[in-house]
């Protein structure tokens, strides 16, 4: 770190606080800027609240709709929920969404808790019913401690995560915990569960958000990581036989560890992946490293106003202008802007964030109304540009955690020149408006998104479809290997980081998935393609204006040094989105032509 803006004591005096304490490894309760939730703050954790006033802005135009069923029997509440959601829900054709089968799945299971008056039973019904949908902005919060006490509070000292050759490694392990005593080290690959291949366990993956410290991800990549992260998780006093490769050693062993309460430790330090936040106080932090990068973190867009002349005069905002401002007058022309752990909020201020770095103005969304208005558009949102602006190269760090509004700012970053994103993962995919609300029985709460964001095209955007594809993903998304998991968790190395670092100050390479190395980018008249040693098969590419306009196509033909060279002089300046295909799968990258 070469230069700090402020002291820890300066930081109190110059910056706004986000109003969050960690108290029993739990976030507690901020306000919240939809009214109708006013009523149960108490009862949700700051990372909650900060997805309930996700798209707030939205949320203001259209009033968001609450419903109470907290007096109605159990079955009456649940039906009574399915009717409301199936009928409100934005998504359920995007998504593919059967209500009536979820309905005659789960109602059974919510009349046998009600007989049983089993309100663990009610609440991991209703668990299943709602996270089984894809969606980080359906979630369920209130009275549910006993619940994830008696049914998650044990873990066996670990966690796991899936990397990129499709194994399983364990990525966290706790001093003097089961696993550790039993010789589990990080690094470490798991083979089997209880006798089953780690990649044939298919136990139910709908308890990704035990006490609002995991999301409900909506990509595929990111259900995998939630499903991992609890499966290492059961009740106090469980005894599971696991079966591990030692990455030292690779010498294969099983062993048989019992679950222990960790008190949510484990599950909390997985849940930061790989973003590295010290204190949940500074909603905005900057800082220039080494090599005069500038380093810009935002946890939140927190904004109330309805207009952009209000969101210029908010803090947030104005902290924002106050870094670049500063990387201005330090002569910064390389930053990073780190949103692996944005929870989202206005979106007219996520798109006069994004203003700092556009040029001229330029499209963010339409914002649809609800389903009494057949989610027509109500509001077409645009960056406008902002001053200082920010003309240097910007690297956008992303991950399952950044969710809506914080969705919205790499993806403007993804039509601008001079910004890449570069992550392991990409975004959580979900950008829907939010929150209407449903109180249920037992101290139950139930939010669901109520409105859509729309391209220009009127086609919705980022919230993923059917087949778990959305959000935002990397321009350059690096390989999870098992080196890479050790010195990100082992040696506490910050990898992503670090890459961004090495990309600002000259990488000229883009590695596509263990495939293909694309370079130089930018390219001036010709796109090197080298095919990696691993791979064996053949490509075509294709390349894309940002309008989506195919303007190149070729099959590669390699040469005896694996390297295909493309001649690209007759295409304008720009940026550009490199599609190759090797017949079954498409690889993107962002490439830029500049003569």
């Amino acid at each position: 770190m070469k230069q700090q803006l402020f002291s820890n004591k300066q930081k109190k005096d110059h910056s706004r606080k986000l109003k969050i304490t960690v108290h029993s490894m739990l976030f507690k309760s901020i306000k919240s800027k939809a009214l109708v939730i006013s009523l149960i703050i108490c009862m949700l954790s700051s990372v909650s609240i900060a997805q309930n006033i996700n798209k707030n802005i939205k949320s203001s135009v259209i009033n968001p709709l609450f419903f109470d069923y907290s007096e109605l029997s159990w079955a009456d509440a649940f039906d009574s929920l399915n009717a409301c959601i199936s009928e409100r829900y934005p998504f359920t054709e995007w998504k593919n969404i059967d209500w009536d089968q979820k309905k005659s799945y789960s109602l059974p299971k919510i009349q046998i808790a009600q007989n049983e008056s089993d309100t663990i039973k009610l609440i991991e019904a209703l668990y299943e019913y709602l996270y089984t949908v894809p969606d980080g902005h359906i979630q369920m919060f209130g009275n549910v401690d006993k619940f994830k006490k008696e049914k998650y509070g044990g873990c066996y000292g670990f966690n796991m995560l899936p990397i990129s050759n499709e194994k399983i490694i364990v990525n966290i392990v706790e001093e003097e915990g089961p696993a550790f005593e039993a010789g589990i080290r990080i690094g470490d690959i798991i083979t089997s569960w209880n006798g089953i291949s780690i990649l044939e366990v298919f136990e139910m993956e709908s308890y990704n958000n035990l006490g609002c410290i995991s999301m409900n991800y909506a990509t595929l990549e990111g259900r995998l990581i939630s499903f991992y992260e609890i499966l290492s998780r059961d009740p106090i006093g469980t005894q599971t036989n696991i079966t591990y490769i030692s990455h030292e050693t690779e010498i294969e062993n099983t062993i048989t560890l019992t679950a222990v309460d960790d008190n949510s430790s484990v599950l909390l330090q997985a849940f930061f992946l790989t973003s590295k936040v010290n204190s949940f106080e500074d909603i905005v932090f900057y800082e220039i490293l080494d090599q005069d990068i500038g380093y810009l973190r935002v946890l939140l867009e927190d904004c109330d106003s309805l207009t952009m002349e209000g969101v210029r005069s908010s803090e947030t905002y104005l902290e924002v202008k106050e870094a670049i401002t500063y990387f201005n007058e330090n002569g910064v022309n390389k930053l990073i802007f780190d949103l692996r752990l944005n929870m989202g909020g206005n979106d007219i201020l996520g798109a006069a964030i994004s203003g700092f770095f556009v040029d001229e103005p330029m499209f963010y969304e339409n914002i649809s109304g609800n389903s009494d208005d057949d989610f027509a558009v109500i509001m077409e949102l645009f960056s406008e540009v902002e001053q200082p602006h920010y003309d240097g190269t910007v690297v956008g760090l992303v991950g399952p955690n950044c969710i809506s509004t914080g969705e919205g700012i790499p993806m403007m970053f993804k039509k601008l020149p001079k910004a890449e994103i570069i992550s392991f993962w990409g975004t959580n995919g979900s950008f829907g408006i939010t929150p209407n609300t449903v109180l249920m029985p037992e101290g139950l709460v139930v939010n669901y998104p109520f409105g859509r964001s729309l391209d220009q095209n009127l086609e919705i955007q980022l919230d993923t479809n059917e087949e778990l594809i959305g959000g935002i993903q990397p321009d350059t998304k690096l390989p999870l290997t098992v080196e890479r998991v050790i010195k990100q968790w082992e040696e506490g190395i910050d990898v992503e980081l670090e890459y961004a670092k090495s990309f600002l100050l000259g990488i000229e390479e883009v590695n596509i998935q263990n495939e293909c190395i694309l370079y130089p980018n930018p390219v001036s008249d010709y796109l090197n393609i080298k095919k990696l040693p691993e791979s064996k098969d053949d490509y075509n590419v294709s390349l894309y204006n940002i309008q989506g306009q195919l303007v190149y196509n070729e099959n590669l033909k390699f040469d005896k040094n694996q390297v295909c060279s493309l001649n690209l002089k007759t295409l304008n300046n720009g940026v550009y989105i490199c599609s190759i295909s090797n017949g079954l799968k498409k690889y993107h990258s962002k490439i830029i032509i500049k003569h």
